[in-house]
């Protein structure tokens, strides 16, 4: 978002995700024609360990909740939205 992204949800308001990332569960449509120009010739290198996984119940999160002072089911509902927020962009991006 503040790099231009906007984030839509289903009656095609502004969802603000600077709010929280509880947000994230409301957004049903990314937006990315307004991001900066220069973006576009940026190369991204991600490096990972590959023993960590986003989302699952094998998740960094999942593993290290109690270290975060969350309960499992606050630890659950983050590995949804990190889910739900990567099948969003692979889906809009066509990815």
């Amino acid at each position: 978002q503040a790099l231009g992204a906007k984030f839509y949800d289903d009656e095609a308001n502004i969802v603000d995700v600077s709010e929280g990332a509880y947000k994230i569960k409301y957004i049903r449509r990314i937006d990315l024609s307004d991001v900066h120009p220069q973006l576009a010739n940026a190369k991204l290198q991600l490096m990972s360990d590959f023993s960590s996984r986003l989302y699952g119940k094998q998740s960094e999160i999942m593993q290290t909740y109690q270290t975060f002072q969350l309960n499992q089911n606050e630890a659950a509902e983050i590995d949804n939205l990190v889910w739900y927020f990567s099948e969003l962009f692979k889906s809009e991006l066509k990815l």
